[in-house]
């Protein structure tokens, strides 16, 4: 639940970032509308790799099949 909860927070942030964006491209302040995009991709970034179910174990196994996977 908590995961979802993060999730529709930092959508939302990340969308009133790029709104910010969008309006100072309008009046044509670029070096502040691309800090605001880099802005929030980072925070989307951030997010995803904060992911509360990726557990060690699951990267073991993606291993191993991308391992069988080139053999055969």
């Amino acid at each position: 639940m908590e995961n979802r909860v993060y999730g529709t927070v930092a959508i939302l942030l990340a969308t009133f970032i790029y709104y910010a964006a969008f309006k100072n491209y309008k009046v044509d302040k670029y070096g502040k509308c691309l800090y605001l995009i880099m802005l929030g991709g980072l925070l989307l970034r951030v997010f995803t790799s904060l992911d509360f179910f990726l557990h060690p174990w699951d990267e073991r196994f993606h291993a191993l099949v991308a391992k069988n996977l080139i053999d055969n």
